[in-house]
């Protein structure tokens, strides 16, 4: 099997700059586009019998107020399960041992 990285992107809203601020108010909407990147091979191969390339993904969002002003937490999976998304709690455990 092929090597497979994982990408890790990650933004803190509160270190934009002012200029990019004025893109955040309550009435913008945020959106995330994935695309695939296939050799040239595969998709011409794929092509020869009508088939599209495709590969399986998983996309795990953190989501978090550090004010802890909001419950976002229960409002983001309330709007996920409100427009059919497919999701799922990831639990996590952190033991540190001394």
């Amino acid at each position: 099997r092929k090597y497979q990285p994982v990408k890790h992107y990650s933004i803190d809203l509160a270190t934009l700059s002012n200029a990019n601020k004025k893109y955040l108010d309550a009435h913008r909407n945020f959106y995330l586009y994935l695309e695939g990147i296939y050799r040239n091979f595969i998709v011409s191969e794929l092509e020869k019998n009508n088939k599209h390339p495709h590969t399986r993904f998983s996309l795990i969002i953190t989501i978090s107020d550090p004010n802890k002003e909001k419950n976002v937490y229960h409002d983001t999976i309330a709007k996920l399960t409100k427009n059919n998304f497919i999701h799922s709690a990831v639990a996590t455990e952190i033991q540190i041992d001394v």
